[in-house]
């Protein structure tokens, strides 16, 4: 079945998409659920194609920076918000009039138009997760609804944990870059994580375990961007996107060590999820959705007492099934 509508749906939140053609190729390949029918919705976003804009900035437009580092100009044409992404690859207009979005489209760029459909989508579902929900920067995988997160600066080892979890023990990915983390409401001690649908990026270290052919995948330097449908594919998985916390690990990937583990006190963890882990993207909430922005360093606290946490150090990839064994008990 084919359609120029559709209700994408993330953890509740659903969007009524109007005039983008096509756009289940990408919705399949992130697995965001989504139906062309539905008559509940949250916000709607409508594609315009057009040969010119039909607003133009003002005096009082504001350069503002988005999710990725992507450059808006802002403004106000009466009551509603204007925004305008400006690039060497496309130029688009929002109209943005409470929960009805509007994106205008030059007719030169249609064959964009569903990948930045994609990304606005993606901001509005950030923006909602935010109200309710921590983001920390780690990656997380999950076994029986038991989620194990793995967090730290750039080359920790985060990434190499994620799939040598997924590979050799059977985990199954949530996400490979940012979770988000909350207190459950029916029982203060436990958290539940969702996931987010962002590419996974595989370096070096595991490209030639992959089955399939590397040539046909989106690059980024010396790495291989993987949609999620993708990684799957190639690691014979399914993501998942809700689970519970039950461990924090805290990698140190040293190749020419042997790898093992070491528990951690709270106070560490704490420090360390506030200084290394906690999300702290400069991202301007554009289409101003969030509407909590209280502290929320007390609930990483309760989160580092209560979890249990672990350094997982040395040569990861090769790490063993009595590691991994203690790391669940």
């Amino acid at each position: 079945m084919t359609s120029n509508n559709y209700v994408v749906e993330f953890n509740g939140i659903k969007i009524k998409v109007i005039g983008a053609q096509g756009f289940e190729s990408i919705l399949n390949d992130f697995y965001l659920r989504y139906s062309f029918n539905d008559e509940k919705y949250d916000y709607t976003l409508s594609v315009e194609l057009i040969e010119n804009f039909p607003y133009k900035q003002t005096h009082e437009s504001k350069t503002i920076s988005g999710m990725g580092g992507a450059s808006y100009v802002k403004w106000l044409h009466k009551e509603n918000i204007i925004i305008q992404h400006q690039s060497a690859m496309i130029e688009y207009l929002i109209e943005h009039a409470g929960n009805y979005l509007t994106i205008y489209i030059k007719k030169d760029y249609k064959t964009q138009v569903n990948l930045y459909l994609s990304r606005l989508c993606r901001e509005i579902f950030y923006r909602n997760l935010l109200n309710n929900y921590i983001p920390l920067h780690a990656s997380c995988v999950t076994r029986d609804d038991k989620a194990i997160i793995f967090f730290g600066k750039k080359g920790r080892g985060k990434t190499t944990s994620f799939i040598t979890l997924i590979k050799n023990f059977g985990y199954k990915p949530v996400s490979n870059d940012i979770i988000f983390v909350k207190e459950n409401e029916n029982n203060l001690h436990t958290y539940e994580i969702i996931g987010f649908p962002f590419k996974v990026a595989i370096g070096n270290s595991f490209l030639d375990k992959l089955p399939k052919s590397i040539e046909t995948y989106e690059k980024l330097g010396d790495k291989v961007l993987l949609k999620p449908r993708e990684f799957c594919e190639n690691l014979d998985t399914a993501w998942v996107w809700k689970s519970y916390l039950n461990k924090i690990c805290i990698p140190n990937i040293q190749l020419d060590i042997q790898s093992g583990i070491n528990i951690l006190a709270s106070d560490k963890v704490y420090r360390l999820l506030l200084e290394e882990g906690i999300e702290k993207k400069d991202w301007h909430d554009y289409l101003e959705i969030q509407k909590n922005h209280d502290d929320q360093s007390h609930i990483i606290k309760k989160i580092s007492k209560n979890i249990t946490s672990w350094e997982l150090f040395g040569n990861i990839s090769e790490v063993n099934e009595k590691n991994i064994k203690a790391l669940l008990n």
